[in-house]
């Protein structure tokens, strides 16, 4: 039998958007700290469209950048943040039809003094028959709505992405289907938090 991690203790984090005390004043940002985070930005405005049918673009992340959502789960490390998208185009195929489901950038905002970047989102998905079956009406599209705040180190690199604010307007299956592909990523590398619940 495979151990299983522990779920790690109730810890108080911040609020949405506080700056993180681990990084260092704005005087102490490196020479690329703009172009980097210029690049971060293009590349989620490009990323995001197409998230459900490709891989995003991993290099606007730290090695050891953070994915959490402040009520489930947190993944660390670059492989398992990139094994999490990989699970979540496999699901979308299952589950949804791709050729009718869609993510879209609602706003996106830079906070340059706290070194954030806010990004709202919406994803519509058009159910496939077993799934319209199962979850909900037949004729029922999906819409979620959320948040995903960037965190950006003094290199102006991605070191924490956190994922909050996030609700279902239609249908019941797009939670429980982002709580499965959580079952996919490495037990080393995501750590399940449902104790704080």
């Amino acid at each position: 039998a495979h151990a299983h991690q522990a779920a790690r203790p109730v810890d108080h984090r911040p609020a949405l958007g506080a700056p993180r005390p681990r990084r260092s004043p704005k005087r102490n940002r490196s020479p690329d700290y703009y172009p980097n985070v210029g690049k971060v930005i293009e590349t989620l405005r490009a990323d995001y469209p197409d998230i459900l049918v490709r891989p995003p673009d991993m290099s606007i992340y730290t090695p050891d950048v953070v994915f959490r959502d402040w009520v489930t789960f947190d993944i660390r490390g670059r492989d398992a943040y990139a094994s999490f998208f990989w699970a979540l185009r496999l699901h979308t195929r299952i589950f949804f039809n791709l050729a009718h489901s869609r993510v879209e950038i609602t706003s996106l905002y830079h906070d340059d003094a706290a070194g954030l970047v806010y990004l709202r989102w919406r994803m519509t998905a058009k159910p496939r028959l077993l799934t319209r079956l199962t979850c909900g009406p037949p004729t029922q599209d999906f819409i979620y709505d959320g948040m995903s705040l960037y965190r950006i180190d003094d290199n102006g690199l991605v070191y924490e992405h956190d994922w909050d604010n996030s609700a279902h307007h239609r249908g019941r299956a797009v939670r429980p289907m982002f709580e499965r592909i959580m079952g996919t990523v490495p037990a080393a590398s995501a750590c399940h938090t449902s104790a704080r619940r």
